[in-house]
């Protein structure tokens, strides 16, 4: 079976993170954080428009605790969920107390590529290189 690729445009990005600007405009948050690496652009974009600071964090989905204490508000956000896997690895790493919003941009349907803007932008860089090689 073959792997249908999706292209996302910048436009796209762009309109999904308003959608989530629209959600949390209200709510009172501690901490933006973006899931490394795709959440980290997206997670910008949102802390950015909701005139929040944006905690860059090298949050990768690993076993470690963050050194966050207390009962803090926090946004997780990911580009793309697939499996879940990265959520549930990524909900672990903070205390239990927080309470914690947990949004991916785009959800994978089976044998889909999402490709994302800064993904063709490298590849293109890369392409680009190699010929005048």
């Amino acid at each position: 079976m073959s792997t249908k690729v999706v292209p996302l445009s910048m436009e796209d990005i762009l309109v999904e993170s308003q959608k989530l600007v629209n959600k949390y405009r209200h709510k009172h948050l501690d901490y933006i954080f973006g899931v490394t690496t795709g959440g980290i652009i997206p997670g910008f974009l949102v802390a950015d428009l909701l005139k929040k600071d944006y905690l860059y964090a090298n949050l990768r989905p690993t076993k470690e605790k963050t050194n966050i204490k207390g009962k803090p508000t926090i946004l997780i956000i990911d580009d793309i969920e697939d499996t879940g896997k990265t959520k549930k690895i990524v909900m672990k790493m903070f205390p239990k107390t927080a309470k914690i919003y947990f949004e991916t941009l785009f959800k994978a349907e089976k044998n889909t590529w999402i490709s994302f803007p800064w993904e063709l932008q490298c590849q293109n860089e890369i392409n680009s290189r190699q010929t005048k090689i």
